[in-house]
């Protein structure tokens, strides 16, 4: 869903720079993880620019 792609947009970056602020949260974390394994979802973040933000 649109909720689910957002919450693993904004909590995809926390778990990519601080991973152990995720560590209470599984659930939200399992759900980014999946998310972001989907292919085309997947493809655009291999090949995205970095970004400070």
């Amino acid at each position: 869903t649109w909720a689910d792609l957002m919450i693993s947009l904004m909590f995809g970056e926390v778990h990519k720079k601080k991973a152990e602020l995720m560590e209470p949260y599984p659930t939200v974390t399992a759900l980014v993880l999946k998310v972001r394994a989907l292919p085309n979802i997947k493809q655009w973040l291999d090949n995205a620019p970095e970004t400070p933000f």
